[in-house]
């Protein structure tokens, strides 16, 4: 007969294994998905039947842009930010730690893209999104050597949220912060002054009211 001792820990070495095999099994799908062919989406493609689609198999780059009015919104939407206190902070790997304040950010090499916000089984937008050459703010930073993630962090206090990037995507601004969405500067609503946009990630990923940058080892 088995001891409780003996069963408790046959439990928990299983469950260590399967969890360690999950990790193992997601990154190794996430790697996969860069090499699979993409669905080339027409212009006019009815958004609505992406919604349980993952963004990394789908190629926006025909897609009709979705008007200001009809983005829809998740998470944390009212959030005030005062700009004469705000900025943003790039620090962790770096050779140094920089602050920039929202008109610092105007004044920098831009990036705009097309790219797909979809939102899994809510609501699936495609928007012109511009802002910061992620390349550029990292490269005025400094990064040590073995620098290989970037997280992205906001708004300070209790509501924070983050999400963590290769520093590829970030490097070749498949990840950037965009002030603006179709030509105009972003909603509160939408995560003004700053929100993250990653091309072939979910929504729940794109933070809002972004305020910090951290590069990881």
């Amino acid at each position: 007969m088995i001891n409780r001792r003996y069963a408790v820990k046959l439990i928990l070495t299983v469950s260590s294994g399967l969890t360690l095999l999950s990790g193992k099994i997601g990154r190794g799908l996430q790697a996969v998905s860069r090499f699979v062919e993409k669905t080339v989406l027409p212009g006019d493609t009815d958004l609505s039947t992406l919604i349980y689609k993952n963004p990394a198999t789908l190629d926006a780059g025909q897609l009709d842009t979705t008007p200001r009015g009809q983005f829809g919104v998740m998470g944390l939407s009212r959030h005030k930010v005062n700009l004469a206190a705000w900025f943003l902070r790039v620090s962790g790997e770096t050779e140094s730690t920089l602050k920039f304040s929202y008109n610092d950010i105007l004044k920098l090499p831009s990036v705009e893209r097309n790219t797909l916000l979809i939102c899994y089984g809510y609501f699936a937008h495609n928007g012109l999104w511009k802002g910061i050459s992620s390349a550029s703010l990292l490269k005025q930073a400094g990064l040590k050597p073995g620098v290989t993630r970037v997280r992205f962090s906001g708004p300070r206090g209790i509501k924070k949220k983050s999400a963590t990037y290769t520093l590829e995507e970030v490097m070749n601004n498949k990840v950037f912060l965009a002030y603006h969405l179709n030509g105009e500067a972003l909603p509160e609503s939408m995560g003004f002054p700053l929100r993250l946009v990653a091309e072939g990630h979910y929504g729940k990923y794109w933070i809002k009211y972004v305020d910090e940058i951290q590069l990881l080892a």
